[in-house]
């Protein structure tokens, strides 16, 4: 994808979105189906293409906020939704021969899972949220001999340091606050989940035959 917002006002050209899904082949003779997993990544990857297309700003280094990509990557995989779209595009089918769209009772099930583990998952992006901001609050001079030092006395601060559920990403590897456009920012996922509960609370509930 380029650079989301390099519309026309800037440079002349229009935005160009790709994405490719890397989906593990089927075993010989068997059809190739799909996880709930994997169409829930899918539809988040739509998610940021979708904000690829309409972002149009005329500053290149302003148009994308990481709030703005994570609400949208996050609207189309949200759980009601993806349930309706999976039953009209019939894309999750079941293991048995032929495989059927998706059974009422299927349906029912992932419904009913939507909520576990989310106290690990809030947890783990409260932690990992927490940290970068704290990375990005350091002064210019200061200076951090250990990453893993600072990351252990950074969460210690906010009583954040919770053996059972660790940050999503440690400090070396943490990818997204470094070089991926989310410095200070990546509490913009608690916010995209708050805008996402109010977009499933107006979508109508799927209708399974």
């Amino acid at each position: 994808m380029t650079k989301p917002g390099r519309s026309i006002q800037t440079i002349g050209v229009s935005t160009v979105i790709c994405n490719v899904g890397n989906f593990p082949k089927p075993a010989a003779g068997q059809a190739a189906l799909l996880s709930f997993t994997d169409v829930t990544t899918m539809f988040h990857r739509v998610g940021h293409a979708l904000h690829g297309i309409l972002a149009d700003c005329e500053y290149p280094s302003l148009p994308a906020p990481p709030w703005h990509a994570t609400s949208l990557s996050s609207l189309p995989s949200s759980t009601s939704m993806g349930l309706r779209i999976l039953r009209s595009s019939k894309i999750m089918r079941s293991t048995m021969r032929p495989a059927r769209p998706c059974l009422r009772s299927v349906a029912a099930k992932l419904s009913e899972s939507k909520t576990f583990n989310q106290g690990y998952a809030l947890t783990e992006v409260l932690v990992a949220a927490s940290l970068d901001l704290q990375w990005h609050t350091q002064g210019p001079d200061t200076k951090i001999e250990s990453p893993d030092a600072f990351e252990k006395g950074a969460l210690e601060r906010t009583q954040l340091l919770i053996s059972y559920v660790p940050p999503r990403y440690r400090s070396s590897y943490f990818a997204h606050i470094f070089t991926g456009g989310y410095a200070a920012g990546y509490y913009a996922y608690l916010w995209a989940e708050m805008l996402r509960s109010g977009w499933v609370s107006v979508v109508p509930r799927p209708r399974w035959g």
